[in-house]
């Protein structure tokens, strides 16, 4: 921010943005407060916003000596979940709709940020157990700001498609009700989404819950680890499914289905350790694969005025369901411009 101040360009904080409008001399944004800019760049998100919360969650937690501070920490946490759960996805979309102007690609192109999570996802629960078990749990939050920080420098270079942008102004109580309506009114939305909350629920079991089945089996201890790393490695198998496109077809999405049927029965009837965690490895990999297929059904469904809006509160309900929510994935918010605007 201090290098872009230097440097002589204007900046504008503190303002929300309600509609931006290209022109032939670049571009012009309309503030909630009435006032209006003009510009040849515009560079917005309350991603920003996003990031420091995440940022004041890991300050917090560090900081925590007693229950009280550290629910304070979780409760930062918690609003960042709620305000970018699902936003990011409706970004890939919008993007890629802008661009190519299909949305064809989109598990492929979302499959790869999800891989990427899976990855993230293993590193840092080897490295902050490390951490955490070398050093202390403490250096362990602190640990996380570094990475925010260059997460939030990556933010400011991104430019963010325009298609979700509203063309004039509306009040967020008629916002909140086209939202409500486009989700929750019968018909392929609503079945849509209530596949997606199944299989949210289907991966909350199996992370959840995973360890009991190795419990009741007796299984050694050394297996407990390998179940946890096969758990994390189907999520990312998940993903490459995407990414090659193998669940494009709706045969294959019947086979799928039924796999996930017949490994969860495995999880029921079968009592040798080894079949149960390749039982949940499938149900994860393929809950994730299907996840993927129907979160771009959800997003063809729904119209740039409200998907945005709508992907949120669907998938926020998903992390509410979904009792080990992935706290290293990388979201955007593009509903609220709060944050950095350049011309």
């Amino acid at each position: 921010m201090s290098s872009v101040m230097e440097s002589g360009l204007p900046v504008q904080t503190g303002k929300r943005l309600i509609n931006v409008r290209t022109t032939p001399d670049g571009v012009t944004v309309q503030f909630e407060d009435g006032s209006l800019a003009n510009g040849d760049l515009l560079i917005g998100t309350d991603g920003i916003h996003s990031r420091i919360r995440t940022l004041l969650n890991a300050l917090l937690g560090g900081l925590s000596h007693d229950v009280p501070t550290y629910l304070v920490s979780t409760l930062f946490f918690g609003v960042e979940v709620a305000l970018v759960s699902g936003t990011y996805e409706s970004i890939v979309y919008d993007t890629l709709l802008e661009q190519t102007g299909q949305s064809h690609a989109f598990e492929k192109r979302l499959g790869q940020v999800k891989l990427l999570n899976s990855l993230a996802l293993i590193i840092s629960s080897l490295t902050g157990g490390l951490v955490a078990t070398v050093l202390s749990p403490r250096l362990a939050y602190f640990a996380t700001i570094p990475l925010v920080t260059i997460s939030l420098g990556a933010l400011l270079t991104f430019k963010e498609p325009h298609l979700h942008h509203a063309e004039g102004r509306t009040s967020l109580k008629s916002h909140l009700l086209a939202i409500s309506q486009t989700i929750f009114q019968p018909g392929k939305t609503l079945r849509i989404v209530t596949v997606l909350l199944a299989t949210s629920l289907l991966l909350s079991v199996i992370f959840e819950f995973g360890p009991l089945w190795q419990l009741a089996l007796a299984a050694p201890v050394g297996l407990y680890g390998l179940a946890n790393a096969a758990v994390l490695s189907a999520g990312g198998a998940g993903s490459w499914l995407s990414v090659r496109r193998m669940l494009s077809k709706p045969a294959t999405i019947v086979g799928v289905a039924g796999l996930l049927m017949v490994s969860s029965l495995a999880l029921v009837i079968v009592k040798h350790a080894v079949v149960v965690i390749l039982a949940q490895g499938v149900l994860v990999a393929g809950g994730v694969g299907v996840s993927m297929v129907f979160t771009r059904l959800l997003h063809d469904s729904l119209s740039s005025r409200v998907r945005a809006g709508a992907a949120s509160p669907a998938r926020a309900t998903m992390k509410a369901i979904n009792a080990a929510p992935n706290p290293t994935s990388t979201t955007l918010t593009p509903t609220a411009f709060d944050g950095l605007f350049l011309d």
